[in-house]
Order: C-alpha cells, then structure tokens, then sequence
C-alpha cells in the first residue's frame, strides 16, 4: 500500500464530499449511515441559505422504530444526539451533531430513502 497515494485518495474524496454539501462539512470523523433516522425541531438557521437548517436532535436506528415499535414508550434503543446543523441534498442529508468536548462536531451522513418524517406522532418542519 502506498501511503502518500492512499491519503491523497482520500482528500480529493474529502473534497468531493464538501462540494457535495456546499462546503459545510466539518473536519471531524464522517460517518455513512444506513439506517432510519429522523429530526426534531427542524427550522429555518439564522443564515439565510436554502439547504442549512438547525434542529433539536437526530435520532436513528437499525430498524424502522415506527413499524417495529408502534408505542413511543419502547423505543429507548435509538440512538439521538444534540443537533448542530443539518444540510439536506437530493439523495443525501449531513447532520452535523454536537460531541461532548465543547464546540466540536461530527458529521453523520444519511440517505433520505430512510428518514422518517414522524415519530411519536409529531411531525417535522421542514
């Protein structure tokens, strides 16, 4: 393995991935994930761009939590972070969610075939 060739494979893909989301992706640890997911408290930034929005929290999970747990109340497996920011494209949506030490953020990428516009009975504003 060439290492040198490896890592610029790597920021040319980087760079593709940041042209893709209108260079709002952040320089932490991206992660593809193929699961259901989705936001709450979606809304409008203070920026005034079409595809950056704020919301509450993400939430995700390995299975559609609607269909296979129809009671909110048995739903504790999903998995939710505190949302920064939210930038939804055609196929893909990045949600940028806040980590534990301060401003940072890391970026989740999900395939909008699997967001679930409600959950709990409450719908999202988008």
């Amino acid at each position: 393995m060439n290492v040198k060739d490896t890592l610029r494979q790597i920021a040319a893909l980087e760079a593709e991935l940041g042209a893709y989301f209108d260079g709002l992706i952040s320089e932490a640890i991206r992660d593809m994930t193929d699961q259901y997911w989705t936001l709450s408290g979606e809304r409008p930034a203070e920026m005034d761009e079409d595809n950056f929005t704020r919301a509450d929290d993400v939430g995700w999970s390995d299975s559609n939590p609607v269909e296979e747990f129809p009671d909110p109340d048995d739903r504790e497996h999903i998995y939710r972070e505190e949302v920064r920011s939210v930038v939804r494209k055609g196929e893909f949506t990045l949600v940028c969610i806040r980590t534990c030490t301060g401003d940072g953020c890391e970026d989740l990428i999900f395939d909008n075939s699997k967001e679930i516009k409600t959950l709990s009975g409450e719908s999202n504003e988008q």
